[in-house]
């Protein structure tokens, strides 16, 4: 069903993906993305965009969120754009990530998120997304661990 106000639904299907990853429900980060979509984060593929789809994507995700690991992803100051059945999405990003079993245990990320998205059957999904990381502070194994510790 169409959100009658398309900022606020757009705003929303953005929130709703970070409250997904950080409560490890990936049916629910799956059914915010289209079947292949373009990233441009780093961790996720390296330094080219790259074309993934989208059960890739969500294996990935959820490779550097492991149960031992718990993160807070916050977007800050959006900015939406619409026009018919495209939008984007602007917005600072912060995040950080925990893990009990490396010392110190946090991470934290300051950055600039972008989103685009594409109206299908009446739910704003991403087909694009991009993170410029600004700063990073705290403990660089926490953001990359994906539950093994090394010893």
């Amino acid at each position: 069903m169409t959100h009658p106000n398309p900022v606020e639904a757009v705003l929303k299907a953005a929130y709703t993906l970070d409250e997904a990853v950080d409560a490890k429900d990936w049916r629910r980060v799956r059914r915010c993305f289209t079947p292949t979509v373009t990233v441009r984060i780093g961790v996720l593929v390296g330094d080219e965009a790259a074309m993934v789809p989208v059960d890739d994507l969500v294996t990935g995700i959820a490779s550097l969120n492991p149960p031992a690991k718990t993160s807070c992803h916050m977007l800050l100051n959006p900015i939406v754009s619409v026009t018919a059945e495209r939008a984007t999405l602007r917005a600072k990003r912060y995040g950080w990530a925990g893990c009990e079993e490396l010392t110190p245990p946090l991470h934290e990320l300051w950055g600039l998120l972008s989103y685009d998205f594409r109206l299908a059957d009446g739910e704003w999904l991403i087909e694009e997304m991009g993170l410029v990381t600004l700063r990073e502070a705290g403990n660089q194994e926490v953001a990359l661990f994906r539950g093994v510790a090394q010893s």
